[in-house]
């Protein structure tokens, strides 16, 4: 079972779990007065690597929510300037119809 399928399933419970450790060691340190010691170097060895992933996550998400921002302005430029090619392209059609249409003299004479 991999990382990702295990959060999936057990997130929450994990979640709730780390949550309880570190309000039990803020309890705990505020009741012995903000001393050093042996529960405040558990809770910044708690502290520490949560407040990393929760970086590391935060830097992820900007990446790719600036993905998605610039994936959608490409995509805005696109559908405008395919509208505009759609449309030119129709106007350029018809012409070489109605040109085609009209009879040609020269051609008319030769035959």
């Amino acid at each position: 079972m991999n990382w990702k399928t295990y959060l999936k399933k057990k997130g929450a419970r994990v979640g709730a779990i780390v949550v309880a450790v570190v309000l039990v060691l803020a309890l705990i340190t505020g009741a012995l007065g903000g001393r050093a010691g042996f529960l405040t170097n558990l809770d910044g060895i708690v502290r520490a690597p949560l407040q990393k992933a929760a970086t590391v996550t935060a830097q992820w998400l900007e990446s790719i929510y600036g993905y998605i921002y610039k994936y959608d302005q490409l995509k805005a430029v696109y559908d405008k300037e395919y509208k505009q090619d759609t449309a030119k392209l129709a106007e350029m059609k018809k012409n070489i119809e109605a040109e085609a249409a009209k009879p040609n003299p020269e051609l008319l004479e030769r035959y």
